[in-house]
């Protein structure tokens, strides 16, 4: 009805609109009609943290700016030592993201999302035992340099532990250059699909955090990604979240009500069996496992027995690997816990 009224006032006016009016005219109806849509909203935050969060981190800033050197072609990329401008701005976004406190950024931070291939620390180096020496200077000068340790050798294979704050491929294409080395790689464990982009701009930092499930960490099927931009003054704005759909984690109901004490889930991450326990278990209890989906795989009911502590033992051998989450609900109130099935 309105529209209408709208588009006959605009006819009515054709005759008496000027034509060079009638482009204003036009556009301030349009805007009147559909209002441009409002700017995301910034959101102060800190690019300080503690111990735990920097530690955190580091690891993910030192890996992501590696990663840049390679893919940009960087002259950084053969710099064992990683410079701390590079690192330390987006070791500054991740935190920043990590300390505001909206549902976009908590459901990152609880997913645990990090970049997709995590290094051990473990350098691996196959020797040539016909003429390798553990006295090469030019080894012995890379030991000496980056605190390299031992962690394992025999004749043929020596492993040597490295502090995350290098880059290691280029610390292991200088370990192949030795004489008597023949070989050297670094070891790796692939994550569960999630991974961190990093893109820094003039004014600012911009963060793509990726999470991924549904047959990981082979052929993920899902992805859920969300969009930050961390400014120099360290505050933040989320962009957008796309992607596959997931199942909201509001909805889980993650606060405690009191219902339970000391409720606890094990082992985490599972294989065939999860155990669980709580105390002070005193009414009837539904307890619903649920994947990201949304999709309730398992569903158990429980009777009173009384202010006992409850222990339980559940097979998830049947499901697949991922993370899943623990409903339990009584009296109308709920807690849930996540667990990993691998």
């Amino acid at each position: 009805m309105i529209i209408n009224m709208l588009i006959n006032l605009v006819l009515s006016f054709r005759m008496r609109v000027s034509v060079q009016a009638k482009p204003l005219f036009l556009m301030v109806l349009f805007v009147t009609i559909f209002p441009p849509i409002s700017q995301s909203q910034i959101y102060p935050s800190s690019c300080t943290g503690s111990e735990y969060a920097f530690n955190r981190f580091k690891i993910d800033a030192t890996q992501i700016a590696v990663r840049k050197f390679f893919d940009q072609n960087l002259t950084y990329k053969d710099s064992i030592d990683v410079p701390d401008a590079h690192r330390d701005t987006i070791l500054n976004a991740l935190i920043a993201v990590y300390n505001l406190s909206i549902p976009e950024s908590d459901s990152v931070d609880w997913l645990d999302i990090d970049i997709i291939y995590q290094r051990m620390g473990d350098v691996f180096i196959s020797v040539d035992t016909s003429y390798f020496t553990m006295s090469e200077p030019s080894l012995d000068s890379l030991i000496t340099k980056y605190n390299l340790s031992y962690f394992y050798h025999n004749p043929e294979v020596i492993v040597f532990n490295v502090a995350d704050k290098y880059n290691q491929r280029a610390l292991i294409k200088a370990l192949e250059d030795v004489s008597g080395i023949s070989d050297a790689a670094g070891r790796f464990t692939e994550m569960d699909g999630g991974n961190i982009e990093a893109e820094i701009h003039d004014d600012y930092v911009e963060l793509v955090y990726t999470y991924a499930w549904h047959l990981c960490p082979f052929n993920c099927q899902y992805y859920r990604h969300w969009k930050f931009r961390v400014y120099y003054d360290c505050s933040v704005e989320f962009v957008e979240a796309y992607g596959d759909e997931y199942f909201p984690l509001d909805e889980l109901g993650l606060n405690n009500n009191g219902i339970f004490e000391d409720i606890s889930l094990f082992p985490n991450p599972a294989n065939d069996k999860l155990n669980i326990s709580l105390n002070n278990y005193t009414n009837s209890m539904k307890l619903e496992i649920i994947d990201l989906t949304g999709k309730k795989v398992k569903t158990l009911n429980y009777s009173s027995q009384g202010n006992v502590e409850f222990k339980m033992s559940i097979d998830i051998s049947n499901l697949r690997n991922g993370l899943y989450f623990c409903k339990f609900t009584s009296d109308g109130k709920q807690v849930t816990h996540k667990f990993i099935k691998q």
